[in-house]
C-alpha cells in the first residue's frame, strides 16, 4: 500500500514524490468507511492510525529530529489528497501539522523541542488543538486564563471550543492570558494532563467526525517552559497564515474531487435516463454530459489555481520578504476562494446527474456539500475578495494572521 521508501539522504523531488504517494496510496482505505463514519458520526481511530503508520505524520518534522523534513507545499498536497478520501480525517491530520510548526517556530525549549519531535517522527505523538473559544467578541479575543504559582509553573483555567482532532491527540497547543494581563501565550499540554477534560459535543452539519468539540481547563498545571510568546509568526515575511489557508483550500479542492468521482460513477452506472432524453443510458443524455462537463471543468480550474498558489508559497519561503509574503497571501486567498466556489457548485451539482435515488443514506452524498459547507464558513470569503482587491488596487499588504 505504501510508497517507495524515502532514501536517507532524500532530495526535495523525492520527499515531494514520497509524500503524494503515500497519501494517494491511502484514499481507498479512507474512502471505504468514509460515508459509514459520517452518518453513524465515529471518529475516525482506526484511519489516523494508518497515516501514522505510514509516516505521514512526521511530513513537517525536521530531519535533525527523525522526521522527514518536508515543506509546507508538501503538507499541503497530502492534507488534499487525504481529503478526497475523507475531508475529517484531512481537517485533523491538518490540525497535526500546524501543531509540529508551531512547535518548530517556537521559543520553547531546544530540549522539549527535540522530545516532541522526535516522538512524532516515532509515530508516537500526535498534535490537536484548543485555540478558538465561543462568546467572545472576535475569534481573536480569549477567555482562557493562566495564572503563575509559588513554584514557576502555571494554571490554566477556562474553556474551548471547535478542538478539532481532540479525541485522538496526545498533546495540544492552546492560547490563553496570562491573568491580569493581555498578554497571550501558547501552551504545550498533553491531553491526559489532569484537570483538561474533552467532551465530545461537536453538532455541526459537516465534518461530524472531527470531534471539534469543547476542551476544559480546570487547574491544569504547565511547567513555565512549555508556556511561550505567542508573537514568533506574526513577523512580516512569515507565510504561516496562507499555510493553514492553502490547507482548507486543498480540503474544499479534495470535497469537490470526491464529489466529482461519485456524480460520475453514479451517473455511468446507476442512474436512469429520463423519459424524453431519447437515449437508452444516463451517460448518453446530452444534459448530464453538460453538467459533468462543467463540474470537471471547476475541478481542473480549481486544481491550477491551487497548485500555482503552492507554488508562491515555496517561493516566498525560499526568498522571504514581506511583498512576497503578500504575493503569497493574495495567491492562497484567490485559491481557497475559488476551491470554496467551485465545489460547493460540484457538491450540489452531484444531485442533478444522479437523480433522486442517488438521496437515499447509504451514499449519504449529501455529506460532500454538508462538509465543505462548513469548512466554507470558518472564514469570510468576501474578506478573501476585499483583501485582494485592496491590493491590486492600491498595492495594500494583506494583514498578517492565521486568516490571511
Amino acid at each position: 500500500m505504501a510508497a517507495e521508501a524515502l532514501p536517507d539522504d532524500p532530495t526535495r523531488e523525492q520527499i515531494r514524490a514520497w509524500c503524494a504517494a503515500t497519501a494517494r496510496a491511502l484514499v481507498p482505505a479512507l474512502l471505504e468507511g468514509a460515508a459509514e463514519c459520517d452518518r453513524e458520526r465515529r471518529f475516525p481511530h482506526e484511519q489516523l492510525e494508518l497515516i501514522q503508520a505510514h509516516g505521514l505524520e512526521a511530513i513537517l518534522v525536521p530531519r535533525r529530529y527523525g522526521g522527514i523534513g518536508g515543506e509546507y507545499s508538501d503538507q499541503a498536497r497530502v492534507v488534499s489528497i487525504l481529503a478526497e478520501g475523507d475531508p475529517s480525517v484531512a481537517q485533523i491530520f491538518h490540525v497535526h501539522g500546524t501543531g509540529v510548526e508551531l512547535l518548530s517556530e517556537s521559543s520553547v525549549a531546544e530540549r522539549v523541542k527535540a522530545e516532541l519531535h522526535a516522538r512524532t517522527a516515532a509515530g508516537g505523538l500526535r498534535w490537536t488543538n484548543a485555540y478558538s473559544e465561543l462568546g467572545t467578541k472576535t475569534i481573536f479575543d480569549w477567555t482562557v486564563r493562566l495564572t503563575s504559582t509559588a513554584t514557576g509553573s502555571y494554571l490554566v483555567d477556562g474553556q474551548k471550543f471547535y478542538c478539532t482532532g481532540s479525541l485522538g491527540g496526545d498533546y495540544l497547543y492552546a492560547t490563553a492570558v496570562v491573568a491580569g494581563t493581555a498578554e497571550v501565550r501558547l501552551v504545550f499540554v498533553p491531553t491526559d494532563a489532569p484537570g483538561l477534560t474533552i467532551d465530545d459535543d461537536w453538532s455541526g452539519m459537516g465534518q461530524v467526525t472531527t470531534g471539534s468539540g469543547t476542551i476544559r481547563f480546570d487547574g491544569v498545571e504547565v511547567p513555565a517552559e512549555r508556556v511561550i510568546d505567542f508573537t514568533g509568526l506574526a513577523y512580516p515575511e512569515s507565510v504561516f497564515g496562507p499555510y493553514g489557508q492553502i490547507c482548507f483550500s486543498g480540503i474544499h479542492l479534495g470535497i469537490a474531487r470526491n464529489a466529482l468521482g461519485d456524480a460520475v460513477q453514479f451517473a455511468a452506472t446507476k442512474a436512469r435516463p429520463w423519459v424524453h432524453s431519447g437515449v437508452e443510458r444516463a451517460a448518453d443524455d446530452p444534459y448530464t454530459q453538460q453538467h459533468i462537463g462543467q463540474m470537471a471543468m471547476w475541478v481542473e480550474a480549481a486544481d491550477a489555481l491551487q497548485e500555482r498558489a503552492l507554488d508562491v508559497l515555496d517561493e516566498a519561503r525560499a526568498h522571504p520578504s514581506p511583498e512576497a509574503r503578500a504575493r503569497c497571501s493574495v495567491a492562497v486567498s484567490q485559491a481557497k476562494a475559488f476551491t470554496e466556489h467551485a465545489g460547493l457548485e460540484v457538491c450540489q451539482r452531484l444531485f442533478q446527474v444522479t437523480g433522486s435515488s442517488s438521496t437515499v443514506r447509504t451514499y449519504d452524498y449529501d455529506r460532500h456539500w454538508r462538509k465543505l459547507r462548513t469548512l466554507s464558513l470558518r472564514d469570510p470569503v468576501d474578506y478573501k475578495f476585499k483583501m485582494t482587491g485592496g491590493y491590486h488596487l492600491n498595492g495594500t499588504l494583506p494583514p498578517i494572521t492565521a486568516y490571511t
